[in-house]
């Protein structure tokens, strides 16, 4: 293999131009020595670039299935009824495969450290970075809390005489995050795949009940859906604007070995999984519990520009699909979620409803706003965005592999014995 960059001119003095003056832009930069220097250390980040292809393929799915299948879900059958839930699911999934879209391209092109909220800050305006950042952060700072308490709900279904200190404990003891990424990494792989098991424990379990595996031997099948109000139910209004509420309350890479090859192949299979885990667990839940089961009722109720520079999108590794249109629709699509996600605070006046839907609406403006008159950034017009940045780094740091990727089910079988010869990690002794 040529020890030429991929992808890149012959000559590492390549200069990004501004389309609308023809000059060499400021902001993208000319590789002088410094550069030069930078971009043969394969990795200014000093990333460990230890994630193999099972883990992030499994990482990607565990992603997919959290609170959302496990607790949520049972909030929207009970809202909505079965049939809206169904469409709740299959329209949010559509719209974040369009986001997944758009990400997939820019995250398989640029595998940078930090991710989306770099790119923000490096594309957008820095300030928007900052924004991002935290608004990122304060998000993840306020999920843990949520995850924890959502696992004692669950146990606490099962068993009442585990305390939740316990849990509270070991969750804080074994935070993966705080080890290795090897050990991070295999820790994830084998956590996501306990949700995987527990999915598809949930479609079994539904085929063989409907069916009259059951202790009753009742083959109910679908009778949750014909039930005396249908399968669609009234939320906070009556009538048909009742049930378009039911619907709409359902809807509510960087260190990777080889980031081109693996992080793109977990891009295209979240397609896939956001219909079999999502929809799947849509129809199965709709078709086991009634919407209006006492239990779950009682539960509930206690707790409640590229084109600019003229860039080629066809020599990207991965080239979304419908570009730019996805991208538009799925933008304006999440402004009115955001917009109408806690209507129902006004309808009638709840403060404390209001700020628990609109609390980070609030904030980030102040975040964008505060940030850039501390710091007095600029929006980068599309035509100044700094479209290769990194890229070469990465096309080096790839280009100096000798042996090609492996498979995800080839690293499955690696795990028992199998077809261990075969290695993805075999590079140059030196790549100057």
């Amino acid at each position: 293999m040529s020890d030429q960059i991929i992808g890149e001119p012959k000559s590492l003095t390549h200069q990004p131009t501004n389309a609308s003056t023809g000059q060499a832009s400021e902001k993208c930069g000319s590789y002088d020595e410094g550069r030069l220097e930078q971009i043969l250390e394969e990795n200014p980040d000093e990333l460990r670039r230890l994630l193999n292809n099972r883990q992030i393929q499994l990482m990607a799915i565990g992603g997919t299935i959290g609170t959302a299948l496990f607790i949520s879900i049972g909030t929207a059958l009970y809202k909505g009824g079965p049939l809206s839930l169904l469409l709740s699911f299959v329209g949010y999934c559509c719209i974040m495969a369009l986001v997944n879209s758009c990400a997939a391209e820019m995250t398989v092109l640029h595998p940078v450290s930090g991710g989306f909220i770099r790119m923000a800050g490096y594309w957008v305006d820095e300030a928007f970075g900052f924004a991002a950042g935290y608004n990122f952060f304060l998000y993840q700072a306020l999920t843990v809390p949520f995850e924890i308490v959502a696992l004692n709900l669950v146990l606490g279904y099962w068993r009442d005489d585990i305390p939740a200190a316990a849990v509270n404990a070991a969750c804080v003891v074994l935070a993966m995050n705080v080890f290795a990424v090897g050990i991070f990494g295999e820790a994830e792989f084998w956590l996501s795949g306990g949700k995987v098991i527990l999915i598809f424990i949930l479609f079994f379990f539904t085929f063989i009940t409907m069916v009259g595996g059951n202790p009753k031997h009742d083959a109910y099948g679908f009778r949750n859906w014909r039930g005396a109000d249908g399968p669609m139910a009234e939320w906070h209004s009556k009538g048909d604007l009742g049930r378009f509420e039911g619907i709409a309350t359902g809807i509510i890479a960087a260190e990777a070995k080889r980031p081109r090859i693996y992080v793109k192949a977990a891009f295209k299979t979240i397609y896939w999984r956001f219909g079999l885990f999502f929809i799947g667990s849509a129809i199965c839940v709709g078709i086991v519990i009634p919407y209006n089961d006492t239990t779950l009722v009682d539960i509930l109720s206690s707790d409640q520009s590229g084109s600019a520079q003229g860039v080629d999108r066809n020599t990207f590794p991965f080239r979304g699909w419908c570009q730019p249109y996805a991208g538009w629709v799925a933008l304006v699509w999440e402004i009115l979620m955001v917009v109408f996600f806690g209507y129902s605070s006004f309808t009638p006046w709840d403060i404390a409803n209001f700020f628990q839907h609109y609390a980070m609406l609030i904030l980030a403006p102040c975040l964008y706003i505060g940030w850039k008159v501390i710091k007095r950034t600029k929006i980068i017009p599309s035509s100044e965005a700094d479209l290769v940045w990194e890229r070469p780094v990465v096309d080096r740091y790839e280009a100096s592999f000798t042996s090609p990727p492996v498979g995800f089910w080839v690293e499955m079988l690696q795990l028992i014995g199998l077809k261990r010869n075969r290695k993805d990690n075999v590079r140059r002794p030196s790549i100057t």
